[in-house]
Formats: C-alpha cells, structure tokens, sequence
C-alpha cells in the first residue's frame, strides 16, 4: 500500500511539474493569436508594409513601410524616404526628430498626394497597437495607419 501511495505522489508530482513548465510565463496567454496585443512586446527589430490609412486602401505601385531597428524607424512613402527617433511606453508612441527625403515623384500618379497624408498622419502617432500579424499606429483623432508584416 506504501509503495502504491508513494507512487502516486511521485506521479503526481511529475505531472505538475510538467503541467507548469508547459505553460507560458504571462499567465498562459497565446501572445496574441486571437488579435490582443501582445504585452511589453518590442517594435524592435520588425519590418512592415502598410495596407490601410486612414480606411482607404494604399496606392497600387507606392508601398509604405516601416522598419523599427535599435530607437529608430524608417521607411518609404512610395516615394520619399522617412526617418524618426521613436519610444514606446505601453502602447504610447513618441516619434522625435522626424523627417523625410524630398524628391519630387511622379509615377505612379497621385503618389505626391498620397504621401502627403501618410506624412500628415505618421506625424501625429500617439498610440500603437501590436499583435503577431498587424502594427496599427494610431493618432489623437482615431485614425489608424494599418502594416502587415514584410516577407
């Protein structure tokens, strides 16, 4: 009977200690598989293209990205070249010393014009949301800039 009871004890033991190592260390969260953002998680080292400003769709022929490496982001507007320092706290974005290379692009038509909102935009990021499948940068007034990560 001894035997049996200490068996079961060490078994027991086992399967706890299995069970907890299989869970993760945020509680046991999927990081984010089912769209919420994923807590204390780094821009650091990610690539993006956007697929939606402001609710309408991008430009076919002018991507915009984004690439955050070491504090810094930058990308293309589909035409120009754009840079900032940025921060994150939270979900609190700041971008400082902004700026962006000033070519004069003509093809495909209306690029100019779409970088002109992109810029207008970007400019005004306050807020970040980040899941494994999509960055939104958001401003004050709720307007999304929406990236899908980069191949």
């Amino acid at each position: 009977m001894k035997k049996r009871f200490g068996l079961t004890a060490v078994l027991l033991f086992i399967f706890i200690f299995l069970l907890s190592a299989c869970s993760s260390q945020d509680g046991g969260s999927n990081s984010g598989a089912s769209g919420d953002s994923l807590p204390g998680s780094s821009l650091d080292n990610t690539f993006w293209t956007m697929t939606t400003m402001a609710k309408s769709r991008p430009l076919p022929g002018a991507e915009i990205t984004a690439g955050f490496i070491d504090g810094q982001l930058s990308g293309s507007t589909g035409c120009n070249n754009y840079f900032a320092a940025y921060e994150t706290d939270g979900q609190r974005i700041s971008l400082e010393n902004a700026g962006v290379t000033e070519m004069a692009c003509l093809d495909p038509d209306g690029v100019m014009d779409v970088e002109s909102r992109f810029l207008d935009y970007f400019y005004q990021v306050e807020r970040f949301h980040l899941t494994e499948d999509e960055l939104q940068l958001i401003t004050p007034d709720g307007e999304y800039l929406i990236f899908v990560p980069r191949p």
